[in-house]
């Protein structure tokens, strides 16, 4: 077990880096979007990559190679700050409303 980022530390295994706190993760736009230029872009910023560093360098570079190259060629879709359904929206807030309060007015006249 030599490879990676290991040590042995009594009789478990951990990382010998830290391991950095979760975000939401960045969602990319993928309608209307021009996939040529996304690939042609990719594949410009691989060539500049330096293939015979270590490994775990190579592997960055290409992850900021992909990175980089959605957000400038397919966009970010921003973070909601409520995490429903997709297809919901105020028209259906307003009706839930709406049917909650004849439901309520028919039990009190029941």
């Amino acid at each position: 077990m030599s490879e990676g980022p290991w040590e042995v530390v009594g009789l478990s295994l951990s990382t010998a880096t830290c391991a950095e706190p979760m975000e939401e993760p960045v969602r990319f736009r993928d309608r209307g979007v021009d996939w040529d230029v996304f690939e042609r872009t990719v594949q410009m910023r691989v060539g500049r990559i330096r293939w015979g560093a270590p490994a775990a360098k190579v592997a960055g570079s290409f992850t900021d190679v992909i990175i980089r190259s959605a957000r400038e060629c397919l966009g970010v879709i921003r973070p909601r700050s409520f995490y429903g359904y997709e297809w919901w929206n105020e028209e259906l807030n307003r009706m839930r409303g709406e049917t909650a309060k004849e439901e309520s007015l028919a039990e009190n006249e029941s």
